[in-house]
């Protein structure tokens, strides 16, 4: 049997945001994986990627913050450049750290912090 060679693989900026936000769901304070969540997004963004349907847009939110969260980083990570939903994930981060005071969610917050105020300076 010959030797495996190791695949130079890519995945679909679309799979790889699904994994990262499942990953995200069960370590809601980690700061790399929404960085990747942002990278993927982006790169999708650059492909033609389009945002999210009126219908997933007006899908009622979850009650639970951290689903919540995970939902409006999902719906963020379709529209990567809209401003709203960048306050949206925001605001829920907010609620959610709230709620699991035992996490350290201050990088993220400082991290999309300096998001929106490079956003308010390049608008």
């Amino acid at each position: 049997m010959p030797g495996r060679e190791s695949l130079d693989y890519d995945p679909a900026p679309d799979e790889l945001i699904h994994v990262l936000l499942s990953r995200l769901a069960d370590d809601p304070a980690n700061l790399d994986l929404r960085r990747q969540i942002r990278t993927a997004a982006l790169r999708r963004k650059a492909n033609g990627g389009r945002p999210a349907g009126a219908l997933a847009r007006m899908r009622r939110l979850p009650r639970d913050p951290l689903q919540r969260l995970v939902h409006l980083e999902r719906l963020w990570s379709l529209d990567p450049c809209n401003d709203e939903w960048m306050i949206k994930v925001a605001q829920a981060l907010e609620v959610c750290a709230a709620q699991r005071p035992e996490l350290d969610f201050d990088p993220v917050r400082r991290w999309i912090r300096e998001l929106v105020l490079a956003a308010r300076e390049a608008g």
